[in-house]
């Protein structure tokens, strides 16, 4: 599950500067029909990248304004549907085959009675109560609601509700847009051995003459690096498709080294290492070769080296 989040975070930093709006209308739109989508998976991310300048248009105060007017015109799109599914077909046809199209028989119950009870006015308010704010544009549809009535309550509730969403994320997004790589505490190692081996004043200057970069693995997705030395660092952690996605990145006269301790991995339990299933599917490969390093290549303080010794003595060595 994580690693879908990742993938469909990933895929939406990609798109979103081009077609971000679209995207949000979209999935809102599906959202606000009788298919069960969580609009929280919507609204959020593009709030979020709105605030990092990464949605269309990179302005992110224009950007949060454009997703909210998106996210409301893909809710009303949504609900138009049920609406007019409602109103053509019927409720023995929805009591009948609903089931079919997720559409169970006590859900529609649940929103006519609902309907019923307090009147037009749950167009409004349901839309802002997860789970039954799809549903609400059935009963509608049924009892032949007047269009402009619905539209105008639908798209109040869909506005408040979108707009929380958007803003929500946009904090979120916007307590990290400011945040450097460096701060990103597991790149933080490298910054450590950049230090010492060039100082920190000259890694400054090198990193703002984008001489010197250093980022996540997902920021690599989408991108050729041409005339460059890349060096992935912990790789025994990647999964297959990250390595795969890594190593595709390779450019026109650029090198790469993939360095990683088979001993140390850290992967949820049942998921494939991406360094192993690379040595393994990569060892025949023309332009690939393998360096294997011994506890002798290791360079150690003294006194670490001992108490490595130790642990891998007591049979607890593949931690170190």
């Amino acid at each position: 599950m994580t690693e879908v989040l990742i993938e469909y975070v990933q895929l939406g930093a990609e798109l979103g500067r081009t077609w971000g709006p679209l995207i949000v209308l979209v999935l809102m739109a599906v959202e606000s029909s009788f298919i069960p989508f969580p609009s929280e998976v919507v609204m959020i991310p593009a709030g979020f990248m709105a605030a990092r300048g990464e949605f269309l248009p990179p302005d992110p105060v224009a950007g949060l304004v454009v997703a909210v007017l998106a996210g409301i015109l893909g809710s009303l799109v949504g609900a138009f549907i049920n609406y007019g599914l409602s109103l053509k077909l019927g409720r023995p046809f929805l009591y009948r085959y609903g089931r079919y199209f997720f559409l169970s028989a006590p859900s529609l119950e649940r929103a006519e009675e609902l309907f019923r009870r307090h009147g037009e006015i749950t167009t409004f308010v349901c839309r802002l109560i997860p789970a039954i704010r799809q549903l609400i544009s059935i009963p509608a549809g049924l009892s032949r609601m007047r269009f402009g009535t619905f539209a105008l309550f639908t798209g109040l509730g869909a506005g408040i509700w979108v707009i929380i969403l958007g803003l929500a994320g946009f904090a979120l997004g916007k307590g990290t847009r400011e945040m450097s790589y460096e701060e990103h505490p597991f790149l933080r190692p490298m910054y450590d051995a950049l230090y010492e081996m060039l100082g920190a004043e000259q890694v400054a200057r090198l990193i703002e003459k984008n001489i010197i970069e250093v980022a996540p693995l997902a920021f690599m997705r989408g991108r050729s690096l041409n005339d460059s030395f890349v060096i992935l660092d912990e790789a025994q952690n990647t999964s297959v498709a990250q390595m795969k996605m890594f190593l595709t990145r390779i450019g026109f006269g650029s090198r790469s080294v993939v360095t990683g301790d088979i001993t140390q991995i850290d992967l949820p339990s049942g998921q494939q290492c991406g360094l192993k299933n690379a040595m393994e599917i990569l060892a025949d490969v023309d332009g690939v070769a393998f360096t294997y390093f011994t506890p002798g290549d290791v360079v150690r303080h003294e006194l670490v080296q001992r108490i490595v010794e130790a642990y891998e003595a007591d049979g607890n060595g593949n931690d170190a």
